[in-house]
């Protein structure tokens, strides 16, 4: 025999059926119709693009750079091997400290792709005293002449 309890309305689990209550429906006659088969239906646009993806084994020189793909990091240390779709247009960033790089690549089969990582461009030393300009006043005019 089963026993009811109360159950809030937010409750998942069904209630159980009681033999009285079962015994109450009454079953519906099996009718015969249209034969189902049981073959799965294919798409033909799944048949005829299959999923492929692209490997882009990346590399530094120097190695052991973080490696970003497209502004997201992809990679915590270079040598990696990077999955793009075919035809994906990829940007790569590469640093190691303040060594920089980067490779713009079309991803159109399996491929190596190698930065070579620079250090920043060094501004020019600043130039000595004597070789500089400075704005001086002489008789009421502002002249540039070699600084003291």
């Amino acid at each position: 025999m089963w026993f009811f309890t109360h159950r809030s309305r937010d409750s998942t689990n069904p209630l159980p059926e009681t033999r009285a209550a079962l015994a109450a429906v009454p079953a519906a006659p099996i009718t015969a119709g249209p034969a189902i088969s049981a073959a799965p239906v294919v798409s033909e646009h799944a048949a005829v693009t299959p999923t492929i993806s692209i490997h882009l084994d990346v590399a530094t020189e120097p190695s052991g750079a973080i490696l970003l793909k497209n502004g997201f990091q992809v990679c915590d240390q270079t040598p990696c091997e990077v999955v793009v779709a075919p035809a994906e247009t990829v940007e790569f960033q590469a640093g190691k400290g303040p060594l920089k790089g980067s490779a713009k690549v079309l991803a159109q089969r399996d491929q190596k792709v190698t930065i070579k990582l620079l250090a920043p461009a060094v501004s020019a030393a600043p130039k000595p005293a004597a070789e500089r300009l400075c704005e001086v006043e002489v008789d009421g005019l502002k002249i540039l002449r070699a600084c003291k």
